[in-house]
């Protein structure tokens, strides 16, 4: 391959950047432009022509005249921003003619030259060009050292003549933060038009941020302008040292940590919501310097790296460089999180966007892992520690070496320790990064023993996670899957001492695992964290895939203004949300399971109503649907245990199993399966008290596959109609909103910002007066059934009744601890007005089986009256060819003189088989004899039937059916 003769004289080597002075342009006449032959010294313009070749081979060709003084200068490369200097080059003509050259830009990275190849070097050349490189770095170094004197001088003499920054400067309004002693000045900087002219631009009112270097002197000044320079509203004194100066913001304390920003208005967000102090490091590249002298001062403290999330810049370089910060330092990293909707970068966009919460949420995180991360403090010498080992201790079997353990844990991470053959130890081989093992696991009954880890993954973020000790069985590859999915990685070839340092790890603290949410003895627990005191933790883990659905987003305060205070003047919103607040309220009532189905016409906001309810536990996507399998409901109802549960399309589920699923919701227990040994297996159970809607109701889906509801499906599963009856859909006040359209788009935005604080706030209070919840709720039961319930309504109209009281209990609670913003009453009225819409679209507090057997009778009476009743005053032998044959008859009907109706005699198998199909036909009777509908007759367990004598045919049992059976038809 031909080389270029510039690159083959050319050597790279990285060099620590070095800030060269800057002298105006002097030209050089280029004398020729010749080359030299084979053989004859080179000319000064040939060595020129060869160093300007090289600048080009290495990108960073220029137009400008090369200057070989055997000064640096800066010059302008081609193809760059105008009015830069990013290039910079040192060219010197003596002895063997070499130089050097490199960029500013995107880092240091220098390159040197030589006019003689490596071959043609002699060893007098080599050596010569060795000392002209020492001599023009020492050269370098000591102008870069006069021009950061002179820097910082001139921001002492700035600094001093500078006013105290106003708290309602545009930036700091912008930003929302204080001032926190910064300065107030006009910042000067001369800029290079295109035409490369020299201006001195001002910007007034620029802030001043200090730089102060370890020592704590004044080295240079940052300023935010007023006006941009240079499409800059940010500069730095020119020549003014950097690297491991910053701004502290806050003075520490003994147990505060220390965190690391890069920009002003970050840090300040990050010490006014935390009161922690805070180093503000400028930029990126600056953190690992910043936080390396923290460390140096502060060898005992926490330090966190709080990261800019470059999310929209390839390579996220705000959280790559804090993360090697952190490795260096010995530090935890804290990063905001945003929404993919979401614009922002920083901690003071997050405070911005959704308050101070999460900024110490992530902060609160963040610390712990800082306290882990804390280097061990320095060995102190021994006293003997140079004594060198006496050959007689060792003969006579005195302390010798000391045995080292196989494996040591260090902030550096998990290290195996060998020895050789002669016993020697050897250097300690890296595992895997460090992390930690928190307590043996096992379930409530005795089994399924692991470890409960917390490792960090590749963007410093910890995770617990569980490991099975069945995982580690063999090789451990199960277990080692598991790691290696949440970004832990072992060093290659080294799974092997990982899985055998697992096996052999024994924790003194112990924990409770559990596949289910909700209440555990005394605490609460959810996927990501347990609220409340118990014996011990209990902690939630489950092979069911799926992230946390339990997330929050804005502060309790946003969530009352924005979300729950456009429910008041609605009863079905009032009553979805109280229903969210009363899930956890089943175990301290001793009440069943159940549901609530809102059922209307398409668009009338019954998917509203659901998203409202899971704003309470998390987002949108917190609602779940009924497409799915019983297998996923199950998954579904233990990760929902006690929690709210909505469940959207009550269509979409399979219309055969649409009532085995009810059910198995409301029941809270699992199918009965079979372990692997062919026993059974341990069933999971459940409390659920979930919403859900659709355009049908469970009868008609049911009927869709030939199916007919049970009253104990139906009780589970009450039906309410959306419509409130305002013409708005459910809606009934819409907030100054035009329409219920536009009332409807309002709440869905609100729901997508503001999120799952209610739900932890209100969890915390729950815990708090768990003791008094039974009586509390006893009563709250009691008074509701007086108010909307007669003495004559029957058992099932009040186990509903129940359930609606233990919804107008939640949100009574809720409103009681701040969480609502709501007037006391408000929650109680709504599950009234929804309990009566329950009461009317069933048709009244009666038993729901009588009311569905005597709709079965009337229906088949309606449907065949006319077609399979033979008439009784037509005997079946009658020669009247214009009667219609009836091979298929199930009685006789016979009309009663003057107009008073039809009575019917219904023979005792089609009753059976028929007009009872799927019901106790026995007790059907019963029913209809006791109401008046039938004729008692004189058999004692069969009151419903009777003998009579039929024209042509004789003596028949039958069920006789009086008119009487139309009386009252909406019963």
């Amino acid at each position: 391959m031909w080389v270029p003769p510039a690159l083959r004289r050319l050597r790279i080597s990285p060099r620590s950047p070095a800030t060269t002075p800057h002298h105006p342009p002097r030209c050089r006449e280029n004398e020729s432009n010749s080359a030299a032959t084979e053989g004859r010294p080179m000319t000064e313009v040939q060595i020129i022509a060869d160093f300007r070749d090289a600048l080009r081979a290495a990108d960073l060709a220029t137009d400008e005249a090369i200057i070989a003084d055997g000064k640096s200068h800066r010059y302008h490369v081609d193809d760059d921003r105008p009015g830069s200097k990013n290039g910079v080059y040192c060219l010197h003509l003596d002895g063997t003619p070499a130089g050097w050259f490199g960029t500013h830009k995107g880092g240091w990275l220098t390159q040197t030259w030589c006019a003689k190849s490596e071959n043609e070097l002699t060893a007098a050349d080599r050596e010569a060009h060795r000392k002209h490189v020492q001599a023009a770095q020492a050269a370098r170094d000591k102008e870069a050292k006069r021009r950061r004197d002179d820097a910082a001088r001139k921001a002492r003499a700035l600094w001093a003549k500078a006013k105290p920054a106003p708290a309602e400067h545009p930036y700091l309004t912008r930003k929302g933060v204080a001032a926190h002693d910064l300065r107030l000045a006009t910042w000067k900087k001369w800029t290079l038009d295109e035409a490369g002219q020299w201006h001195e631009r001002s910007s007034p009112g620029a802030l001043l941020v200090p730089m102060f270097n370890p020592a704590g002197e004044l080295r240079g000044l940052q300023a935010i302008l007023a006006e941009e320079i240079d499409d800059r509203d940010k500069d730095f004194l020119s020549g003014a040292e950097k690297s491991g100066c910053s701004f502290q913001i806050g003075e520490p304390s003994p147990n505060a940590p220390l965190l690391v920003a890069e920009g002003f208005a970050t840090g300040a967000t990050l010490h006014e919501t935390s009161g922690y102090p805070v180093a503000v490091a400028f930029d990126c590249g600056n953190l690992a310097p910043v936080a390396l002298a923290l460390r140096a001062k502060n060898r005992g403290a926490a330090i966190i790296i709080c990261a800019d999330n470059d999310r929209a810049t390839e390579g996220n370089p705000g959280l790559t460089k804090a993360n090697e910060a952190a490795l260096a330092a010995g530090a935890a990293v804290a990063v905001p999180v945003f929404d993919d909707d979401e614009a922002g970068s920083d901690f003071n966009d997050l405070a911005a966007l959704r308050g101070a919460e999460p900024v110490r949420t992530a902060l609160a995180r963040a610390t712990e892992e800082a306290r882990r991360m804390i280097p061990p403090p320095a060995p102190e010498p021994a006293a003997d520690a140079a004594k060198p080992a006496s050959v007689t201790d060792s003969q006579n079997g005195a302390a010798g070496p000391e045995l080292r353990p196989r494996f040591t844990m260090d902030e550096g991470g998990l290290w195996l320790n060998e020895i050789d053959r002669e016993g020697t130890p050897r250097r300690p081989r890296f595992i895997v990064d460090s992390f930690t093992v928190l307590s043996l696991v096992r379930d409530h009954a005795a089994a399924g023993w692991g470890l409960l880890l917390e490792i960090p993954d590749p963007d410093r973020r910890q995770h617990r996670v569980i490991i099975p000790h069945g995982s580690l069985k063999a090789e451990g590859t199960e277990a080692l899957s598991v790691l290696l999915d949440r970004g832990f990685v072992p060093r290659s070839s080294m799974d092997k001492y990982l899985t055998e340092f697992l096996r052999e790890a024994r924790p003194d603290k112990r924990a409770r695992i559990t596949d289910r949410c909700g209440w555990h003895s005394g605490s609460f627990v959810l996927p990501d964290r347990s609220i409340g005191d118990d014996d011990e933790p209990v902690i939630f883990s489950s092979d069911a895939p799926g992230a946390c659905p339990f997330k929050t987003k804005g502060s309790l305060e946003q969530w009352k203004a924005k979300v729950s205070a456009l429910c008041v003047g609605n009863s079905r919103l009032l009553f979805a949300v109280s229903c969210a607040f009363a899930a956890p309220l089943l175990l301290p009532a001793g009440a069943e399971g159940g549901g609530f189905h809102y059922r209307g016409s398409s668009s009338d906001g019954k998917t509203t109503l659901l998203r409202l309810a899971a704003s309470v536990a998390g987002p949108p996507e917190y609602m779940g649907r009924w497409r799915a399998t019983s297998n996923g409901l199950e998954a579904f109802a233990l990760q929902h245990s006690d929690c709210p549960s909505q469940l959207d399309e009550l269509a979409q589920i399979d219309a055969k199993e649409a009532g085995d699923c009810a059910y198995l919701l409301s029941n809270g227990q699992a199918k009965a399966r079979a372990n692997r040994n062919g026993g059974a297996r341990e069933r999971g159970t459940w409390r659920m008290l979930f919403q859900s809607a659709g355009e049908i109701g469970l009868a008609e889906h049911m009927a869709e596959a030939n199916r007919k509801t049970k009253a104990g499906q139906e009780v589970r599963l009450c039906e309410i109609p959306a419509d409130a009856g305002a013409n708005l859909g459910c809606f009934e006040e819409l907030h100054e909103h035009g329409n219920g359209s536009d009332f409807a788009k309002a709440l869905d935005y609100a729901t997508r910002r503001h999120y799952g604080t209610a739900w932890i706030a209100y969890l915390e209070k729950l815990v708090e007066h768990f003791d008094e919840l039974p009586g509390d709720l006893a009563e709250v039961s009691r008074r509701f059934e007086a108010r909307c319930l007669s003495e004559a309504a029957e058992g099932q109209a009040r186990r509903v009744a129940g359930r609606f009281a233990l919804v107008a209990a939640g949100g009574e609670f809720a409103t009681q601890w701040g969480i609502t913003g709501w007037q006391p009453g408000t929650a109680l009225a709504a599950a009234t007005t929804c309990f009566q819409a329950w009461l009317a679209n069933r048709g009244g507090a009666g038993n729901a089986e009588e009311r569905s057997s005597l709709r079965q009778v009337r229906e088949f009476l309606r449907r065949y009256g006319e077609s399979a009743f033979a008439d009784w005053d037509r005997p079946a032998v009658d020669t009247d060819t214009r009667a219609a044959v009836r091979s298929d008859r199930v009685g006789y009907r016979r009309a009663l003189p003057g107009d008073d109706g039809l009575e019917y005699f219904v023979f005792v198998e089609v009753w059976r088989s028929r007009v009872c199909s799927g019901l106790d036909a026995g007790n059907v009777g019963r029913l209809l004899v006791e109401r008046g509908y039938v004729e008692r007759g004189t058999e004692k367990n069969r009151p419903h039937l009777v003998r009579v004598t039929i024209p042509g045919e004789g003596r028949a049992r039958c069920v006789h059916i009086l008119p009487s059976i139309w009386d009252d038809d909406d019963a």
